[in-house]
C-alpha cells in the first residue's frame, strides 16, 4: 500500500484571498493571481545544495509536439518537481525553459540539505519516469531527465525569483548535461556530504564548460559505492568504549527499558562507537533504525520499513534488523505496509518489536536521533512507558528528542580527538594509497599537513577525512572547509541568537583570543556573558580558554564558517570595529600593528568589491600601509629583518607607485636588507628614493635613505657624501619628525666617527638619542644605541666612566635583544679595557650567539673584526690574523667588498707584526688616492700602516718609517684617545722592527693616550 494521505503533507498553497488551492510550485494564485505566501528567506550568504534538472531532447519534442501539447506535458512536469522539491524542503528557484534550478538548505535543515537535494533528485528522476508512462500517447515519445546537485556558497536575496546568485548554480548547470539519462550527478561538495549508505560511483572528472580544470563528479545509484569511513581502529577512545560497553550491558539487564544517550558533534564518531560498544556486550537482538534527514520527506516512510523489516525478521529468526531509508529511492515492501494511521503504526511498531526480539535481549539503536520522526518518538516512549525488560534504547546523534532525555539511563557526549590522535587519523589517511600511487602528502611533509589539518578540524574524525579528500579532489580557488562544517555549523550559527552570533563573528575575525577587557570596546559586558555562555553551550567556543578568561572560537573551521558567511559588507564592517579597537592600544603596545594591518587589508578587500573607488576603499588601503610600516618597525627594532619584507609586500600592493608611501617602504627594505647582509641590494632600495626630488621627499625617508647610503656604501664602496651638502640632511635637521631629527643627528654623529672627532660624535648621538624617544618605533635606534656606545668607548672619558655608561645603556635596553647586541661590542671592548678579559670575551660570545640567531648577517660579520682586535690588544697577532680573516670571508660572502678588502689588509699587518713571511696578493695600492677625503680616517692609516708592511717585507727600513710617520701625522688630527689606542698599537709594533726613531715616537705617543683613557687590558709592545 502506498503511504496514507492522512500521513502525507500538504502538497498545495492556498490564497489568502480567494481560498483556492494551488500547486507548490506556483507563485501567484492561478484564479485571482495574487502573490502566493512564502517563507521569508533570509539575507546574506549561505552553504546550500543546488538541483538543476533538465529535460534531455526536449528540443526534439517540442518540434515534435504541438505547442498546446507541449504546453500541458510541461505544466504537469513542473507541478510535479515542485511538489517534490517542496516535499523535500527545498525551494524551486526559478524555470529555465524546460529546466528547474531548486535550492535547499536556504532556510532550514542545514546539515540534511545535501542528502535531501540529491533525495529530491531521485524522486524527480523516478516521478519523471512515472509521469511520462501516464502520458502514454499523449507524449509520443520518451521524457528523460538528468539531474545535477551541487553545494557551495550563495548570496541570498528577498526575490521570489531567482533568489540565490552563486557559481554553484553555473557548476549543478554544467555538471547535469554529463549525468546519464534518468541519473544523478553530484560534485565534491555534495558527495562528502551524503552518509555512507549512499550508494555513489566514480566518474571521470567533468570537463565542463567554463571551468579552468576538471570537475570530480560522482553518479547515484549507479554501481560501485563510494568508500565508506570507519575503517580501522578506533584511535584514542579506549576509555570512551569501555564505558559506553559497561553501560549497554547494564541496560540489557535492567527489568525497565531506559534510554542510553550517546551525543556529539556531527563527525565525531558516535555511530562507530556504538557499534563497537555492541560487539563487547553479550548476546542480543540489534535493531538499528538510521533517520532519513530531516526534511527529505521519508520520516514516516522510515517507520514502515522498520516494521516490515522486524516481521521479516520475526519469521526468518535473525540476531540484527539494520534498516535506512535511502534518499535515492523507495522500498516496494513500505508501500505493501499494513498500517493505516499514526496511532495504527505506533502499535505495528510495538508489536513487531516484541516478535522480533522474542525472549532475547534487545538493543534498539537510533541513528542520527536529531533528525527522528514523531511517530518513532511516540513508539520508543511507549516501550520506556511500558517498562519493558533487558532493552537498551540508544539514541545516538548530535541531540535527541526532549521527551526521551528526561529518564536517560546514560548519557556520553562523545568529545573530539585528541591532538595526537587527531593527528595520527589525519596522517593515515593522507597516506593511503589511491591508484597504486602513494598520495604525494606522505613522508615528513605529510605529517607537517597533518597536523594542520588535525587543528584546523579541532579533532572531528569527518572533517579531517573530508580536508583530506578536499586535498586529494580539489582545485585551486575552491573551498578548503569541510562541506560538512558548512552544513553543519551553519545550521547551528541561524539557531543563535543575533547577539551571539554577533560575538562569535567578532571572535572569528579577530584572528586570535580575545580578553574580557578586549571585548569591552566591542559589546556590553552583560551581552558578551549571556553570548559566550550560549556559544559553549552550543559547542562553538573554546572551553578552556574561556575558563581563563579569554574567548576563542572552539576551533579554526568554526572561525572559517562563521566567516565564510559574511557578505562583503559585513565583513567590511566587523573588521572596521576590530580595527578601530585595536588602534586605541596599538601605540602602546606596537606588537598588534601587524594585527591591525590585517584588520584593514581586510577592510580595503572587501571594499573593493563593493565600491573600489569609494574613500572608504582608499583609505582602508591608507591605514592598512600605515599599520604594515609600524609593524615593520616594530620587527626591526626586535631584530627580526626577515619578518619585514613580508611586511612591505603586503604594503606594495595597496600603494600606488606615485605615492610617498613608497619611499618609505624603500626606507624600511634598505634596513632589513642591510641587517641581513645585503647591501647592494640596499643600495638599489634607497637609490630610488635619493634619485627623486628631495622636496618631494618625507623628512624621515630622506634621511633614513641617506643613512642607509652611507652604511651600505661604506660597506660596499666606502663612499660617503659629506654632511655640510647635503639636502636630506638639512630638511631633516631641523624637521618637526623626531624621527627625522634622529636620523639628522645620527647621519652627523657618523660623519664625526668617519673623520675622527670622536666627541663631536657623542654629542650628535645623544642629541639623536633624545629625539628617538619622542619617535615610538624610531628607525636607526640600533644605530644610535651601538654607535653612541662606541663613542664613548673611543673618546676622551676615561674607562671607569665609559664603562658605567655603557653598562647603563646595557641595562636601559635589556628588553631587545637587538639593541643589546649592539651595546655588547663596545661593551666588550670597554671592559677590555678595565683589565676584564673574560668578561670581554663573554659579551663578544653572547652578542654573535644573539646576532646570528636573530638573522643580522652583517653584525656577525663585522663581530670577526672585533675578535681581532681584542686579539691585538692581547698581543696574540696569530690570532688576530685569523679573525681578520674569517671577516674577510663573511664579508665577502655578503658582498661587502670594500670591508672585506680592509680586513684583508689587517691581516696582513698581523701577520707582518708577528714575523710571519707575507704571502698576500693585494696590490700594493689601494684603488683610493691617500687623499681622498671621504674615505673614514681609520680606513686611511689601515692603507698607511699595510705600505710600511710590504716595505719591511721587501727590506726597505726607511721607506717604512716614512709610511708611520706619516701614519701617526694622519692620526695626530683625530680626536678620541680610546679611538687611536688600536692603530696606534700597530703603528708601534711595526715601529720597533724599523730600528728608527719612528718606533719611539710611536711607544710615546701611545703611552700617553693609554695613560689618559685608563686603559688597562692593552698589553703594549716592549721597546726595541
Amino acid at each position: 500500500m502506498s503511504v496514507p494521505d492522512s500521513l502525507a503533507e500538504p502538497a498545495t498553497k492556498d490564497c489568502s484571498d480567494c481560498g483556492v488551492r494551488n500547486p507548490p510550485a506556483a507563485q501567484f494564485c492561478m484564479a485571482c493571481g495574487t502573490e502566493l505566501a512564502r517563507p521569508e528567506t533570509p539575507g546574506g550568504l549561505r552553504f546550500v545544495s543546488v538541483v538543476f534538472c533538465d529535460v534531455v531532447g526536449s528540443t526534439g519534442l517540442a518540434t515534435t509536439l504541438e505547442p498546446d501539447r507541449w504546453a500541458a506535458v510541461l505544466d504537469g512536469y513542473f507541478t510535479r518537481v515542485g511538489a517534490l522539491v517542496q516535499e523535500h524542503a527545498g525551494k524551486v528557484e526559478k524555470f529555465i525553459g524546460d529546466a528547474v534550478v531548486a535550492v535547499f538548505g536556504v532556510d532550514a535543515h542545514g546539515e540534511s540539505a545535501a542528502a535531501a537535494a540529491v533525495a529530491a533528485a531521485s524522486a524527480i528522476v523516478r516521478g519523471t519516469r512515472a509521469y511520462a508512462a501516464e502520458l502514454g500517447e499523449l507524449l509520443a515519445g520518451d521524457f528523460p531527465v538528468r539531474a545535477a546537485v551541487a553545494s557551495g556558497h550563495v548570496a541570498v536575496s528577498a526575490r521570489t525569483s531567482s533568489f540565490v546568485i552563486g557559481s554553484v548554480l553555473n557548476r549543478a548547470a554544467r555538471l547535469q548535461q554529463y549525468a546519464p539519462d534518468d541519473g544523478v550527478i553530484v560534485d565534491l561538495a555534495t558527495r562528502l556530504q551524503l552518509p555512507d549508505d549512499v550508494p555513489l560511483h566514480a566518474v571521470e572528472p567533468v570537463a565542463a564548460k567554463g571551468f579552468d580544470q576538471a570537475v570530480p563528479a560522482w553518479v547515484v545509484g549507479a554501481s560501485g559505492a563510494a568508500p565508506r569511513s570507519g575503517d580501522g581502529p578506533v584511535l584514542g577512545r579506549d576509555a570512551l568504549l569501555g564505558e559506553l560497553a559497561t553501560a549497554l550491558t547494564t541496560a540489557l539487564e535492567l527489568p525497565a527499558a531506559r534510554p542510553l544517550i550517546v551525543d556529539g558533534a556531527p563527525g565525531v564518531g558516535k555511530s562507530r562507537l556504538v557499534a563497537e560498544a555492541l560487539d563487547r556486550c553479550p548476546p542480543h537482538a540489534t535493531a538499528l533504525l538510521t533517520c532519513p534527514p530531516a526534511g527529505s520527506g521519508l520520516g514516516l516512510l522510515a517507520c514502515y520499513l522498520l516494521q516490515d523489516e522486524l516481521e521479516q525478521a520475526a519469521a526468518a529468526p535473525s540476531a540484527r534488523v539494520e534498516v535506512t531509508a535511502h534518499v535515492t529511492g523507495l522500498s516496494s515492501r513500505a508501500e505493501r505496509a499494513v498500517a493505516q494511521d499514526r496511532g495504527e503504526l505506533v502499535r505495528a511498531l510495538g508489536s513487531a518489536l516484541a516478535r522480533f526480539r522474542g525472549d532475547r535481549p534487545l538493543a534498539l539503536v537510533v541513528e542520527r536521533a536529531e533528525w527522528m520522526p514523531d511517530v518513532l518518538t511516540d513508539v520508543l516512549g511507549e516501550l520506556c512507558a511500558a517498562g519493558l525488560p533487558q532493552t537498551a534504547v540508544v539514541l545516538v546523534g548530535v541531540t535527541a528528542p526532549p521527551a526521551l532525555t528526561g529518564g536517560a539511563a546514560h548519557r556520553l557526549t562523545v568529545p573530539p580527538l585528541a591532538e595526537q590522535d587527531a593527528r595520527l587519523l589525519a596522517q593515515r589517511l593522507l597516506t593511503v594509497r589511491q591508484d597504486d600511487a602513494e598520495d604525494s602528502t606522505a613522508g615528513p611533509r605529510g605529517t607537517d599537513t597533518a597536523a594542520q589539518i588535525a587543528a584546523r578540524a579541532g579533532g572531528n574524525p569527518l572533517y579531517i577525512e573530508q580536508m583530506v579528500a578536499l586535498r586529494r579532489y580539489g582545485q585551486e580557488g575552491d573551498d578548503w572547509v569541510p562541506p560538512s562544517a558548512h552544513a553543519a555549523l551553519g545550521a547551528r550559527l541561524d539557531r543563535l541568537a543575533p547577539q551571539t552570533r554577533e560575538l562569535l563573528t567578532l571572535l572569528s575575525a579577530a584572528g586570535r583570543d580575545l580578553a574580557l577587557e578586549d571585548l569591552a570596546a566591542l559589546m556590553p559586558s552583560a551581552q558578551v556573558a549571556t553570548a559566550a555562555a550560549a556559544l559553549v553551550e552550543a559547542g562553538l567556543l573554546a572551553k578552556a580558554e574561556a575558563r581563563r578568561g579569554k574567548l576563542a572560537p572552539a576551533y579554526p573551521v568554526v572561525a572559517e564558517v562563521a566567516l565564510r558567511r559574511m557578505t562583503l559588507a559585513e565583513t567590511a564592517a566587523v573588521h572596521t570595529r576590530l580595527a578601530r579597537a585595536v588602534e586605541s592600544v596599538a601605540e602602546r603596545r606596537p606588537a598588534v600593528a601587524e594585527l591591525l594591518a590585517g584588520h584593514w587589508e581586510a577592510v580595503h578587500t572587501a571594499l573593493r568589491g563593493v565600491e573600489p573607488s569609494a574613500p572608504s576603499t582608499t583609505g582602508a588601503a591608507s591605514a592598512a600601509v600605515g599599520a604594515l610600516g609600524a609593524a615593520a618597525r616594530f620587527a626591526l627594532s626586535r631584530g627580526r629583518p626577515e619578518l619585514v619584507l613580508g611586511l612591505t609586500e603586503r604594503a606594495r600592493r595597496l600603494t600606488p607607485d606615485d605615492s610617498p608611501a613608497t619611499w618609505d617602504i624603500d626606507v624600511l627594505e634598505a634596513y632589513a636588507l642591510g641587517s641581513r647582509g645585503m647591501p647592494k641590494e640596499a643600495l638599489e632600495r634607497v637609490g630610488r628614493v635619493l634619485a627623486a626630488d628631495p622636496g618631494r621627499i618625507p623628512e624621515a625617508a630622506g634621511i633614513h635613505a641617506r643613512l642607509n647610503a652611507l652604511y651600505a656604501g661604506t660597506y660596499v664602496t666606502g663612499e660617503a657624501p659629506a654632511v655640510s651638502d647635503d639636502p636630506h640632511y638639512l630638511a631633516a635637521v631641523g624637521a618637526d619628525s623626531p624621527e627625522a631629527r634622529a636620523g639628522a643627528h645620527l647621519y652627523a654623529g657618523l660623519q664625526a666617527l668617519r673623520s675622527g672627532d670622536h666627541p663631536a660624535a657623542e654629542r650628535e648621538l645623544h642629541a639623536a638619542l633624545r629625539a628617538a624617544d619622542g619617535a615610538p618605533q624610531c628607525l636607526g635606534r640600533t644605530e644610535i644605541y651601538a654607535n653612541l656606545a662606541m663613542a664613548l668607548v673611543n673618546g676622551d672619558t676615561p674607562v671607569p666612566a665609559a664603562l658605567a655608561d655603557c653598562e647603563r645603556l646595557h641595562r636601559e635596553v635589556a628588553g631587545s635583544r637587538l639593541l643589546s647586541s649592539a651595546i655588547a661590542v663596545p661593551l666588550a671592548l670597554v671592559r677590555h679595557m678595565a683589565g676584564d678579559l673574560a668578561g670581554a670575551e663573554a659579551t663578544m660570545d653572547e652578542a654573535e650567539e644573539s646576532l646570528r640567531e636573530l638573522g643580522q648577517g652583517t653584525g656577525a660579520a663585522m663581530i670577526a673584526g672585533w675578535r681581532a682586535v681584542l686579539a691585538a690588544r692581547a698581543g696574540d697577532w696569530t690570532e688576530a690574523a685569523h679573525w681578520s680573516s674569517v671577516q674577510g670571508e663573511r664579508c665577502d660572502a655578503l658582498g661587502m667588498t670594500q670591508q672585506a678588502r680592509i680586513a684583508r689588509l689587517h691581516v696582513e699587518l698581523a701577520l707582518a707584526i708577528g714575523g710571519e713571511p707575507l704571502a698576500f696578493q693585494e696590490p700594493a695600492t689601494t684603488a683610493e688616492p691617500e687623499d681622498d677625503p671621504t674615505r673614514p680616517w681609520v680606513e686611511h692609516a689601515v692603507v698607511l700602516q699595510a705600505r710600511a708592511a710590504r716595505s719591511l717585507a721587501a727590506g726597505d727600513r726607511h721607506t717604512a718609517a716614512a709610511y708611520l710617520d706619516a701614519t701617526l701625522d694622519h692620526l695626530s688630527a683625530v680626536r678620541g684617545s680610546g679611538a687611536l689606542i688600536s692603530p696606534l698599537l700597530c703603528a708601534a709594533s711595526l715601529a720597533r722592527r724599523t730600528g728608527l726613531p719612528v718606533a719611539e715616537r710611536a711607544l710615546g705617543v701611545l703611552g700617553e693616550l693609554v695613560d689618559r683613557k685608563q686603559d688597562r687590558g692593552v698589553r703594549l709592545p716592549r721597546p726595541a
